[in-house]
């Protein structure tokens, strides 16, 4: 490439593949618990609670890798800013940081299996959208809100890409924004 081409956007886009062995394992642990109630690891009023919020979150992996499949990219990051499709760009001026960090809560999430969650967060009074496949509609709109609350409290932002759903790394993204803008990005 030449000095004055300007760089490729990188552009970000759900992976049904790499969300697949996430919605298995979910699948896999719904499946366990009726084996823990009949073993007497754990009483029946818990396996059925176990089952409902499990089998809950089995219905939003599906639906999130049936919605993966039409969709295409997510995320475009380029000399610009920011874009979540269907939103303005958002520039970089308007970023405060990038962070690429483990799942949250830590409590919960205290064994990531290597999970990373990358993390764009705006400046005061700049408010960044989410990523179109992970915002829930209709019936869902309860667990809708409340992602909302808990996005915004545990990472400090809506915009939030978890790699292992989309067909980019979180190194390749923090790469991208380093090399697209000053903006800082922590790692860790």
């Amino acid at each position: 490439m030449s000095d004055h081409e300007p760089e490729q956007a990188l552009h970000v886009s759900p992976s049904a593949r790499g969300q697949l062995p996430v919605v298995a394992a979910l699948v896999a642990v719904w499946c366990f618990y009726p084996v823990l109630g009949l073993t007497g690891v754990i009483g029946p009023w818990l396996v059925v609670i176990g089952m409902v919020v499990f089998g809950w979150v089995v219905l939003l992996g599906v639906r999130s890798v049936l919605r993966t499949r039409r969709s295409s990219w997510e995320l475009r990051l380029d000399h610009d800013g920011v874009t979540v499709r269907d939103h303005p760009t958002v520039p970089w001026s308007g970023l405060r940081q990038v962070r690429v960090t483990g799942l949250r809560p830590r409590w919960m999430f205290w064994a990531s299996f290597g999970y990373r969650v990358v993390a764009f967060v705006g400046r005061p009074g700049i408010d960044l959208p989410s990523l179109p496949s992970s915002r829930l509609t209709g019936p869902v709109t309860v667990a809708g809100t409340l992602g909302v609350r808990l996005r915004q409290c545990w990472y400090g932002t809506q915009l939030l890409v978890m790699p292992y759903a989309v067909d980019a790394s979180a190194a390749t993204i923090a790469d991208a924004v380093q090399r697209f803008s000053d903006v800082p990005v922590r790692r860790g």
